[in-house]
């Protein structure tokens, strides 16, 4: 979604960068290193985890780290759609004015 929002969207991503770049950073962080961590244990860990550490791994893997970058998705998809605590800076960018607000 970052590539799209850079590519079909590039003054919005301009503009609001500010905003929605820091969900869209955690998004990354989340789905592509937590989600691949417990999906290579869940792949290759069988045998080294055990049943129980097994299931843990796909449990983490399934809820855990994809629950996580559904909801920054959500929370910018949201913030998009009833745009609320920022404000616009001198150079015309979007800034967040209050965390707590827009979350």
């Amino acid at each position: 979604m970052e590539f799209q929002f850079g590519t079909n969207w590039a003054a919005f991503s301009k503009a609001a960068g500010g905003v929605i770049g820091r969900r869209w950073r955690l998004e990354g962080v989340f789905s592509f290193f937590l989600e691949s961590s417990f999906l290579g244990l869940f792949l290759f860990g069988e045998k080294r985890l055990g049943r129980i550490g097994h299931w843990v791994a796909c449990v983490f893997w399934f809820f855990w780290a994809r629950g996580f970058s559904a909801i920054f998705i959500v929370a910018t998809d949201a913030w998009m759609q009833h745009p609320i605590g920022y404000r616009i800076g001198a150079n015309g960018a979007i800034e967040l004015s209050s965390f707590w607000t827009c979350c």
